[in-house]
């Protein structure tokens, strides 16, 4: 199995397809998941910001390319991604909340609430608080009537929009619809 800088480099860089990459990294050979967690486990202590980058992209290849991959393999990432869910160090929030999202842990609902407020320095830009509001949504999503003492706090958020967003999603469950 191989994670190292230089072959995803080289994919980045289209030395090579997906396939390649695929049988290159040995994604379908058994304790891979295993050995990604270990490496994302190492990056996330040394704060590698250009690696954890590679390996949310394997994360999300998984997803697509293994079919038990959301049901038995990604579950395995649920605390590390909670953990650098709400870290500032990394640019990989938004693809975080994403595979948090379809993994559908509930215990992620406090780092999606926790999350909320999170401004890391690439996201200053964003006015629409658009990060937050998807923080929100994933809220809902995944912890359906469990959200709701969250939803109940974020219906008196300081921000406009995180306030609405939470009002909309509280809607929702009270109604019984909608998917986000």
């Amino acid at each position: 199995m191989n994670l190292c800088e230089s072959l995803f480099k080289s994919y980045f860089h289209k030395d090579f397809g997906r396939e390649e990459l695929i049988e290159k990294t040995g994604l379908k050979k058994p304790g891979f998941a295993e050995y990604v967690l270990k490496t994302i486990k190492a990056v996330h202590e040394l704060r590698d910001k250009k690696m954890l980058d590679y390996l949310i992209y394997i994360l999300f290849i998984m997803d697509e390319t293994l079919p038990d991959a959301r049901r038995k393999d990604l579950p395995l990432f649920v605390s590390v991604l909670d953990e650098l869910l709400i870290e500032s160090w990394h640019d990989q929030h938004e693809n975080i909340v994403t595979l948090l999202e379809r993994i559908s842990s509930i215990e992620s609902l406090e780092y999606f609430f926790k999350a909320i407020d999170l401004r890391p320095p690439y996201l200053s830009w964003d006015d629409n608080y658009s990060f937050g509001v998807k923080c929100v949504r994933a809220l809902y999503y995944v912890g359906k009537e469990l959200s709701a003492p969250y939803l109940e706090q974020l219906c008196d958020h300081p921000n406009e929009t995180i306030r609405a967003m939470a009002q909309k999603q509280l809607s929702k469950l009270e109604n019984g619809t909608g998917d986000g």
